[in-house]
């Protein structure tokens, strides 16, 4: 992802826990840090970021709201947080306890578990206004039909009141508030 979004003629730094994801960023020129961000960030200027990506990342830290603080204060004001974790309430996950007894939390090391709703909140708590949602959701089956069809894959866009239970994968980004609500 960092070499991608350096095509595009962003500078990036990338902050890893694994060495040798950092190592190969910074063979391709990309300031690369090795950190477990379940630990205070390194000393970084606050306010130099005009984005960050945290892909399916969060789920991995203890405190995240710690941790999404200090990305807030990193950011420039305005500046845009992309955040994408699995949806621990999804219906294939209820479905899967339901009928066979298994717990929803099968990959064994996910430390934190969200909701659409959950994040959603996390978020704004950290002065962060979600802009656009982009979730995967649950096409029942269609994708599948529409693959064995020669056809390509189609999207289902989720009412509000149904995403907690039809979103398999949550992808929201949020961008900082210009000024702190009193």
């Amino acid at each position: 992802m960092a070499r991608l979004v350096t095509t595009r003629g962003a500078r990036v730094t990338l902050i890893d826990n694994d060495l040798d994801n950092v190592n190969r960023a910074r063979e391709l020129g990309i300031i690369g840090i090795h950190h477990d961000l379940n630990f205070p960030l390194p000393a970084l200027k606050k306010q130099q970021f005009d984005g960050i990506l945290l892909l399916d990342v969060i789920e991995h830290i203890w405190k995240a709201k710690e941790l999404l603080k200090q990305i807030t204060d990193l950011l420039k004001p305005g500046g845009f947080l992309l955040l994408s974790t699995p949806n621990v309430a999804a219906l294939n996950k209820r479905c899967r306890v339901f009928f066979k007894g298994e717990p929803p939390f099968d990959e064994g090391y996910h430390q934190r578990f969200f909701t659409v709703r959950t994040l959603t909140r996390l978020l704004e708590q950290n002065s962060l206004e979600i802009q656009s949602s982009n979730h995967a959701t649950m096409t029942f089956g269609l994708n599948r039909l529409y693959r064995i069809l020669g056809r390509g894959p189609i999207t289902l866009r989720i009412p509000g009141a149904w995403e907690n239970l039809l979103v398999r994968h949550i992808v929201l980004l949020a961008a900082k508030r210009q000024k702190e609500i009193k």
